[in-house]
């Protein structure tokens, strides 16, 4: 008997019976178990392979639990920086006296970093950050600048003079020390 059910946001998932085979569950008089099957491709996941205690280190870390492991980890400091650099080029803008009116601003475009006003001015910041700043600037995509370009029109949709409104679009680097750099008008020749 195979039964489906569903949950917010994801797949089905799937519930099996299992029947106990051989002697030991009928002279036991065991029931049928239910079983959860939750894995996405309906299988279970095999354990990970741990190291016969013999041949463990007395000091070594525990076993890596393998790629998406460390894919995760590598997802979570990526973005806890971003947050820094963020906020290191939010802290810049109000130093120059800028007020910060959205940040990480959704729109049918996708993601707008910053968003800050200078007088009737809008600014549209995408922030990157990398080693150096020729690798970050590097990081920058026409489709970058065409979804962010979307989401901004969309912004200024909603402003008191709609599509009227001044803006610009600027390019904020911070490279592997902190340090901010920021290009005015970054995407005008894109």
């Amino acid at each position: 008997m195979q039964m489906e059910m569903a949950l917010e946001g994801g797949g089905p998932l799937t519930a099996r019976r299992r029947k106990r085979r051989g002697s030991a569950a009928e002279a036991t008089g065991t029931a049928p178990q239910l079983c959860l099957d939750l894995s996405p491709a309906g299988r279970l996941p095999r354990p990970a392979r741990a190291t016969p205690p013999a041949m463990a280190e007395p000091d070594a870390p525990p076993p890596s639990t393998g790629a998406p492991g460390l894919r995760a980890e590598r997802g979570r400091r990526g973005y806890l920086s971003g947050i820094a650099a963020e906020d290191s080029v939010a802290r810049h803008y109000a130093r120059k006296g800028r007020v910060i009116e959205a940040r990480r601003w959704r729109g049918p475009g996708g993601e707008i970093d910053l968003i800050a006003r200078e007088g009737a001015r809008l600014v549209f910041v995408e922030v990157k950050a990398s080693r150096s700043f020729d690798a970050a600037v590097a990081r920058l995509t026409r489709r970058q600048i065409a979804r962010i370009r979307r989401s901004a029109e969309a912004y200024c949709g909603e402003a008191p003079e709609g599509l009227l409104t001044e803006m610009r679009f600027d390019l904020a680097l911070v490279d592997g020390r902190g340090a901010v750099h920021v290009m005015e008008n970054a995407f005008d020749g894109g």
